[in-house]
């Protein structure tokens, strides 16, 4: 009975130490961001989004974006039987295109010192890996 008690507190104990995964995204962020700042004592946390998984789309899927472009290429010059032919492409790999988990999107406000000494509030989307131990893209600074 010792036995089973101690390991049910230990088990506690671990499960309240781990994180979440929405606090890993933050250490992350904090970690990354006061590394690459012009001045990293001026940088303030104003707050996180909630984390949400991202998915791939057409956009990222290589194969169909050289069909679409070179459909509009020659549609452009008025290539209409090889814009047929990129269009016919296209839409037969949007038809069998499955959308698939690719990671993790987290937004970010703070303040910090631009490269002229100014304090300015700053957004940006953060992306980060499937496994949540890098970030991997961030969007624009709005």
């Amino acid at each position: 009975m010792k036995k089973v008690l101690v390991i049910a507190m230990m088990a506690l104990v671990m499960v309240s130490c781990s994180k979440s995964p929405e606090q890993i995204a933050q250490q992350l962020i904090k970690k990354t961001f006061t590394e690459i700042m012009d001045d990293p004592s001026s940088y303030e946390v104003v707050g996180f989004g909630s984390l949400d998984s991202t998915f791939t789309t057409l956009e990222d899927n290589i194969e169909y974006m050289t069909a679409y472009n070179a459909y509009q290429n020659h549609r452009e010059n008025y290539e209409f039987d090889e814009a047929r032919v990129e269009l016919r492409k296209a839409l037969d790999i949007q038809e069998s295109f499955k959308s698939e988990f690719k990671g993790w999107k987290m937004s970010h406000s703070f303040r910090c010192k631009n490269a002229f000494g100014a304090v300015v509030l700053n957004e940006v989307d953060i992306y980060f890996n499937k496994e949540l131990t890098e970030i991997i893209g961030r969007g624009e600074i709005k």
